[in-house]
């Protein structure tokens, strides 16, 4: 028994200081950065969850977001609440054994609860909402470049306007780069008004995801017991998916039509939410295609880069029609299908 509580002990001082070195990179890097930083440090505190039990997980937890509040309190308390819920929902669900559906609500409901403390806790320090705050961060890193680049810069934004006649090359050329900043600003804010909620909702599902398969594969990987998880091949969403995303999305059709309140973000977030959704689902069918071809994992994972990147428009109607239809089912029932 003492030597299982050294090595726990040892572990939990190994993600302590990891954690920590980097909260430390955290309170020196962009704004913007933050949420990618946040997941990466919920990664090594979920181990320690998980590795040394919740007691003295969550003691490493706490300390490492202590020991962060001398390189920036403001930071570390942001942090803190974004990181908190998902470290404990993470480490019970992979502690617990939970399956993986199950597991992936979870961790990103957590994750979301956690964005929404996170925001709370960062209006009452900067006084500044989510969106001001994310246009402030991204107005002062663009004022860091030269004209040049922030002119490079525009004209890479401005180039789908170009290309479709709302400006002309000459007119984005003729901008100051003072006032390319303040429009590029205007644009960002523009962009998180309407799509605020469907980011956070992405960012949930995609860190709840990590925050789950990455610290139960590190678990597994130091001899603790797990529970399995099932091939990407045979991800599948719930039977009558398709009939939620029918039923909201006509919802917010006729809000919109009849000019309701911000229904016009609304229709977005639900678009934005199931497709990504049901490109998941998408890929994943694509994924037993490929095994049928017995193609190896390196080809598998280039073309569902490759599909995502240049077909995602087509792969979210494949999913659609995977949850509606239930092909894989059908072609198991068959036998597969012909090489």
């Amino acid at each position: 028994m003492d030597k299982i509580k050294k090595k726990e002990y040892k572990s939990a001082l190994n993600t302590y200081l990891m954690a920590t070195a980097l909260l430390y990179i955290v309170s020196n890097t962009s704004a913007l950065a933050i949420p990618v930083f946040a997941v990466a440090v919920s990664f090594i505190l979920i181990y320690a969850v998980v590795r040394c039990g919740y007691y003295l997980g969550g003691a490493v937890s706490i300390l490492s977001f202590v020991s962060a509040c001398f390189f920036s309190f403001n930071i570390a308390c942001v942090v803190a609440a974004a990181v908190l819920p998902v470290v404990y929902a993470a480490g019970y669900v992979i502690r617990g054994k939970k399956r993986l559906r199950d597991s992936i609500l979870i961790s990103s409901g957590a994750v979301l609860a956690g964005g929404v403390l996170a925001i709370g806790v960062l209006q009452l320090i900067t006084g500044l909402g989510v969106v001001d705050f994310s246009v402030e961060s991204v107005g002062s890193a663009l004022k860091l470049l030269g004209d040049d680049d922030i002119k490079m810069f525009y004209q890479t934004v401005r180039y789908a306007d170009i290309l479709t006649g709302t400006m002309t090359q000459e007119a984005v050329a003729a901008t100051p780069a003072a006032e390319a900043v303040v429009i590029m600003m205007d644009m960002v804010r523009e962009a998180l008004d309407l799509m605020i909620v469907s980011i956070m909702l992405i960012y949930s599902l995609i860190a709840g995801f990590l925050c789950y398969t990455v610290p139960r594969n590190a678990a597994k990987k130091h001899g603790i017991q797990v529970a399995a998880i099932p091939a990407f091949k045979d991800y599948a969403l719930p039977k009558r998916f398709w009939l939620a995303y029918l039923i909201s999305y006509v919802f917010a059709v006729i809000g919109v039509s009849y000019g309701w309140q911000s229904f016009d973000a609304l229709e977005i977030t639900i678009d934005y939410v199931f497709a990504f959704v049901f490109i998941v689902q998408g890929l994943s069918f694509l994924d037993f295609l490929y095994h049928t071809r017995k193609m190896g994992t390196g080809t598998r994972t280039v073309l569902h880069i490759l599909a995502a990147l240049i077909l995602s428009s087509i792969i979210v109607w494949v999913g659609l029609f995977e949850n509606i239809v239930g092909m894989r089912k059908r072609m198991d029932a068959k036998g597969g299908i012909a090489g």
